[in-house]
């Protein structure tokens, strides 16, 4: 079925408040521009904005309209504002872009209101992807009655549900989020941009480890890692650990670092990097890829590490044993700090048992720009096609 048109409404996606907010979703968005019409839709409460609303219009390169509205306290006035915004944004984008053959709703509160409206108005079939981790975290967010209520109903009446992973579909269906098409479409690694090294990597004295975070210690178990560096290092002594990332935690897991003697010896904060710069210390400067998480959704960070040939070192949480096995990595149980010592320790003696471009290969497959766009062409295709609505 040629020229099918998707509107994308996100309730999470990049806009002047949180310039990275969302941006796995304009990574599905840009993958799914290789063989879809989209256009994208996104409302979000702007404290610059005193009343109204103020829409922002570019094409990124598919046409996005963002429409800001002004914060408010007051549940009831907050959805009219929220569904108004939406109602301005879709209006505009009927004038310029025409009309959708199918919607899809990403993330599904608070944006699958107007979802439900345009379904319920113009009879569009909505496919549905769920980013929220709350369904998988041990103290998720995934609570209340009306949430709980909202969320079911939108689940069962979507024309297909695509999840991040196979372990993120079932946390949903353990929720009771039930329809009978789910369908999983990882998140989107940059493979043109995160590839390994060509030729030969020059060989280091040092191993180098490299780990990628926001600091939530809470989530990431940074501190663990720190802890698992130092037991390391009486051991010995040919090996770092670079960090990218910042957050609230920094100070803290700078302090600990210090406190364990590791701090510009071992351990080495580099501060926050651009996506290219990050592409390029994965390839040019590390040998391996830990990520330590209490818990994990998917993990957009292992697939890039993987894409630039790196081994990982991971918790078994979330989808990430559907991309971590023998041959790609080490499993780790969560919190097992003498389990990631041993992993470490092992990873600096048998490098060369894993091989780059096999590494790669598993993300090039299954998490490319092409195959992530493919596979929701597929699901748009299927549903228009057996009108699945």
């Amino acid at each position: 079925m040629p020229g099918i048109k998707a509107l994308w409404i996100c309730s999470w996606y990049p806009n002047r408040m949180a310039k990275l907010g969302g941006n796995f979703v304009k990574r599905h968005a840009e993958s799914a521009m290789v063989f879809t019409d989209i256009a994208v839709l996104h409302a979000v409460g702007d404290p610059s904005v005193k009343k109204g609303y103020d829409v922002d219009l570019a094409y990124e390169p598919f046409l996005t309209i963002r429409v800001y509205y002004a914060v408010t306290k007051n549940p009831i006035l907050k959805v009219f504002r929220i569904f108004n915004a939406y109602r301005i944004g879709n209006s505009l984008l009927n004038e310029k872009w025409g009309k959708p053959h199918i919607l899809h709703l990403h993330v599904l509160y608070p944006a699958g209101v107007f979802a439900w409206y345009l379904h319920w108005l113009e009879k569009y079939p909505f496919v549905v992807t769920e980013h929220r981790g709350g369904y998988i975290h041990r103290e998720g967010s995934y609570h209340g009655f009306f949430m709980k209520l909202f969320t079911k109903l939108t689940v069962r009446k979507a024309a297909a549900i695509l999840a991040i992973s196979e372990y993120f579909a079932c946390a949903m269906k353990g929720h009771g989020l039930i329809n009978p098409y789910y369908a999983v479409v990882p998140n989107v690694v940059d493979t043109n941009l995160f590839t390994p090294l060509t030729g030969a990597k020059e060989s280091a004295d040092i191993f180098r480890f490299l780990h990628v975070s926001m600091f939530d210690d809470s989530i990431k178990n940074i501190g663990r890692i720190l802890r698992s560096i130092a037991k390391l290092s009486k051991r010995r002594t040919d090996f770092i650990l670079n960090i990218i990332g910042d957050g609230y935690d920094r100070q803290k897991l700078i302090t600990l670092a210090s406190e364990l003697n590791i701090l510009d010896s071992y351990v080495f904060f580099q501060g926050i990097k651009k996506h290219d710069e990050v592409a390029s210390a994965m390839r040019e400067s590390s040998d391996a890829f830990i990520l330590f998480s209490n818990m994990e959704s998917q993990s957009c960070v292992i697939l890039e590490a993987m894409a630039c040939g790196l081994p990982i070192i991971a918790t078994e949480t979330g989808g990430i044993n559907e991309r971590v096995t023998e041959e790609t990595g080490i499993l780790l149980e969560i919190g097992d700090e003498e389990g990631l010592v041993e992993a470490m320790n092992f990873m600096i003696d048998n490098i060369a048992k894993y091989d780059p471009s096999v590494i790669r290969q598993k993300i090039v497959e299954k998490c490319s720009v092409e195959a992530v766009g493919l596979a929701i062409s597929d699901v748009y295709q299927e549903v228009l096609t057996n009108k699945k609505h």
